[in-house]
């Protein structure tokens, strides 16, 4: 029957070369939108990581002080995570100049480790190249990974280390040499120093070790031991470092410890949110739930001990990181980037289960055509309607240029308003200073005035025209939606 062929024919396909296929597919559906510039969802944590990128290529390439844009009259100086990706990018800017296009193609880079470093885990964890490339087939439908492959943000490139490092452990875990285990270790080390959220998963690499450490000699043992007590001091020295950054500057942009305590009408609402709603719609897609869904039924059965244990231990660490952010989860669904480790292996154990009995039943051999063919349209679909015809709020994409003919010193502190965000305002316009909101007190705008805000760009008539904010103003100019005023005291 056709259905039965057309299965039997992508089952041909050598899995390396279907790799191959996935990794050129993921960068064709994500180059239309390499030169747009910050847009989409969280806006204001694409402009943080951008500040920090463009401030190390302007104001020096000090990898171990990241600076913001939001710094009042301070250096901007600021504790965050490891900041590798935003150096990539100020790199790109010094070989290629400022552009859009590069701190998206840095991270669509990245984004690639994450495709093969999936391959490379599940091919380890349940020992099949063909559920190896079907489990990179769903990270690259997942609409998370699709729109996080092409945002400034750290979480992706977070992901492809985290999944390489899972691979060296469940290699070594499997009679490999010690070697895999080490770079399984410095992998999983360098994901956590690029996002604390890759912690999550360190239980779950502690149970994949086990049986390697089992079967280890001695030396064998002291050498693994070592490794990873320098991955866990790396890690803990440099937030440690971030930590007293954000301290001795006042500049508490990142956040790099746990939020409690949290009211507890948070608990149900983030629930619904991760579980009811944007588990099977995000994270996976529809049709990727149903072989989630499928694969959660196989957990408890025809799975290996192993993966069962892998997705037990996963599932209990990343439910206490949730415990630890759960405010933050209402709203950035970045944190949950995290968790795909443990969904992907889980539908791809639905995806084979499936796949399986496609062979043998006409309606099973349906579904799996039908679920594939719609996981291919719904996940960069939904992915990339974050991206799609959105452009950066109105005035703020020309803003740059226009600024610099009225304020020429871009050394100048100004207050951006009115930016609840707090950061978009201050990215667009190229300048460093203060955000604030229409309903900043008199007492506060003074305030800022006398420790050297010398221009207030304003999108608000309220706060221009409030009679205490206003006698401080003289305007010298405008640019659509924002007058530009010099502050005097």
């Amino acid at each position: 029957m056709p259905l039965a062929r057309l299965l039997a024919a992508i089952e041909r396909i050598p899995p390396r070369r279907a790799l191959l296929v996935l990794l050129l597919f993921h960068v064709a559906i994500h180059l239309r939108y390499l030169n747009l510039p910050p847009v989409g969802f969280h806006l204001w944590r694409q402009c943080d990581t951008l500040s920090v990128a463009r401030n190390f290529y302007e104001q020096g390439m000090n990898f171990f002080e990241p600076r913001v844009d939001r710094c009042g009259v301070g250096s901007g100086v600021t504790g965050s995570e490891f900041p590798l990706v935003t150096y990539l990018m100020a790199l790109g800017y010094r070989a290629f100049g400022y552009g859009y296009w590069v701190q998206r193609l840095v991270v669509l880079l990245l984004s690639l480790i994450a495709v093969a470093g999936c391959f490379r885990f599940t091919q380890a964890l349940l020992g099949s190249t063909l559920l190896a490339a079907a489990s990179s087939l769903i990270l690259v439908l997942s609409p998370l990974f699709v729109y996080y492959s092409v945002v400034a943000m750290p979480d992706v490139p977070m992901l492809g280390f985290l999944f390489l490092g899972l691979a060296g452990l469940t290699a070594w875990s499997r009679g490999s040499g010690t070697r895999h285990a080490l770079w399984g270790i410095g992998a999983l080390g360098l994901g956590t120093l690029i996002k604390l959220s890759a912690a999550a998963a360190w239980p779950a690499a502690l149970v994949l070790s086990l049986r390697g450490w089992g079967r280890s000699s001695g030396p064998q043992r002291w050498i693994v031991a070592a490794a990873a007590a320098v991955a866990v001091a790396a890690v803990g020295a440099w937030y440690a470092h971030a930590r007293a950054l954000s301290e001795i500057h006042h500049s508490r942009i990142f956040l790099l410890s746990p939020m409690f305590p949290y009211p507890a009408a948070v608990v149900p609402r983030v629930l619904k949110r991760e579980f009811l709603e944007w588990l099977p719609e995000l994270f996976l897609n529809y049709a990727s739930f149903v072989w989630f869904a499928i694969g959660i039924a196989s957990l408890g059965g025809s799975a290996s001990v192993e993966t069962r244990r892998f997705s037990l231990a996963y599932a209990v660490s990343l439910g206490g990181f949730m415990v630890a952010v759960l405010p933050m989860l209402e709203i950035h669904d970045y944190y949950m980037v995290a968790a795909l480790p443990l969904l992907v292996p889980i539908a791809t154990l639905g995806f084979g289960r499936l796949w399986a009995a496609a062979a043998r039943r006409p309606a099973a051999a349906l579904l799996a055509a039908t679920l594939l063919a719609a996981a291919v349209i719904l996940g960069p679909i939904r992915g990339l309607s974050r991206l799609e015809g959105r452009r950066p709020p109105a005035g703020l994409e020309t803003i740059a240029p226009a600024l610099d003919r009225m304020i020429p010193d871009r050394r100048e502190r100004v207050i951006a308003a009115s930016d609840p965000s707090p950061d978009i305002f201050l990215y667009f316009m190229h300048r460093r200073g203060w955000s604030a909101t229409s309903a900043v007190g008199a007492e506060e705008f003074e305030d800022m005035a006398a420790q050297g805000a010398r221009y207030l760009i304003s999108s608000s008539r309220d706060l221009e025209t409030r009679p205490e904010i206003a006698h401080h103003l003289r305007q010298i100019g405008s640019h659509e939606r924002f007058n530009v005023f010099r502050i005097v005291r």
